[in-house]
């Protein structure tokens, strides 16, 4: 009988430190990048025989494969549309490159399940194009650490509030965060918007912009850890999603901290001033 690896989450895998790799390499996948990828995925028999195995019920963490999956559908979902001015790469190039990004995936989640050539014909497209020195217009681009440290202090700060069916620091944190977005200006917020979503299609950060509001959205509607109440059981529906765009605006509004002018940050990150743990990023970070 096979025995089943002793760990169940990815924090856990073996290759954690690759599987977060790959997959915070992931939104920031730039043109040259996709193009590369879709050139190289192919779909022989050995790399089919490879994903089933992979992507097996008997697979240890296959839901967070999948999981993973459903998320890299939503980031290219302009690309696989096609319509838009910032999306040059045809869509039928993007879904061929999404296809090995997906069994890049899977490749390494799935990695201490795999034979090794199982593993190099899943991976092999993806070690091709982002193990090589990075190309012009390629994804590694210096990341903003400040920025990066002060979202996951909000997004953890966001999951906090799931205990607001019992703890009442979280219920009177969740409630003024809901005052403030019912009374904030929205012709003012939109705009703001408009401005920071645009520096993140100019700069190359409109999949992280989608990735952080969706990261913002599951971490509102995270259930209590304690006494398991749904969200929905405890606020409305429609509140929650009012207090989940004011911890999403402010995400985004941090990702954008380097190229946002003052009055944009003001409007997004200001409504969370008191309530949340927030601190704009410093340029020196």
């Amino acid at each position: 009988m096979t025995r089943r690896p002793a760990y169940s989450n990815l924090a856990e895998h073996p290759q954690a430190q690759d599987v977060r790799a790959v997959l915070a390499r992931v939104p920031r996948l730039s043109d040259v990048e996709l193009r590369g990828l879709a050139a190289r995925w192919r779909n022989g028999a050995v790399v089919e025989e490879a994903r089933r195995r992979a992507l097996s019920p008997d697979t240890v963490l296959v839901v967070d494969i999948l999981r993973a999956f459903d998320d890299i559908a939503a980031l290219f979902a302009d690309d696989l549309v096609g319509e838009a001015d910032f999306c040059p790469v045809p869509p039928s190039l993007v879904s061929a490159a999404l296809k090995a990004v997906r069994d890049a995936v899977a490749a390494v989640v799935a990695r201490p399940g795999l034979s090794r050539g199982e593993y190099a014909a899943l991976s092999a497209p993806w070690r091709e194009v982002m193990g090589r020195p990075p190309l012009a217009g390629s994804s590694d681009r210096p990341a903003h650490k400040s920025a990066g440290a002060a979202v996951e202090r909000l997004l953890a700060a966001a999951v906090t509030l799931g205990t607001r069916c019992h703890d009442d620091r979280p219920a009177a944190t969740y409630e003024g965060l809901l005052v403030r977005a019912m009374t904030r200006d929205e012709d003012e917020r939109e705009q703001a918007l408009h401005s920071a979503h645009t520096a993140a299609v100019l700069t190359g950060r409109r999949r992280e912009w989608s990735l952080l509001r969706r990261d913002a959205a599951r971490g509102v509607a995270r259930r209590c850890g304690s006494c398991a109440v749904p969200a929905a059981a405890v606020t409305p529906a429609y509140d929650d999603e009012r207090v989940t765009e004011l911890v999403a605006d402010a995400a985004c509004g941090l990702l954008m901290s380097d190229v946002a002018d003052d009055r944009v940050l003001h409007t997004l990150l200001a409504p969370l001033s008191g309530l949340v743990p927030l601190a704009r990023p410093t340029s020196g970070a």
